[in-house]
């Protein structure tokens, strides 16, 4: 076996993980797509800018269309520019809710 290996003969060829490098460069915590809608139940929120604009705040009941959701934060558009916020300070609001359902 020793001598089958010091000559290459023995030598298995092991292909590199195509996949590795797409998993290692995921990100950690993506957004999922999704239209949905939040009020403002506090007397004000801030909005923090995705694009490195200015942050925004939103008075009391506002109303903000939900792009995009992961595990902490909704990632919001206002005037046509991305923010995020934290989910405990929105209420979510998904308006396919008020519909009532039928089976056909």
């Amino acid at each position: 076996m020793a001598l089958l290996m010091f000559n290459d003969i023995g030598k298995l060829n092991i292909n590199q993980n195509i996949d590795q490098s797409t998993i290692q460069n995921q990100h950690k915590n993506p957004y999922e797509e999704k239209l949905a809608y939040g009020i403002v139940l506090a007397d004000s929120v801030k909005l923090d800018s995705m694009q490195n604009t200015a942050a925004k705040t939103v008075a009391k009941y506002g109303f903000v269309t939900i792009t995009g959701e992961n595990t902490k934060y909704y990632r919001v558009v206002v005037d046509n520019k991305n923010y995020r916020i934290a989910k405990n300070k929105l209420r979510y609001f998904d308006p396919a809710g008020l519909f009532e359902s039928h089976s056909f």
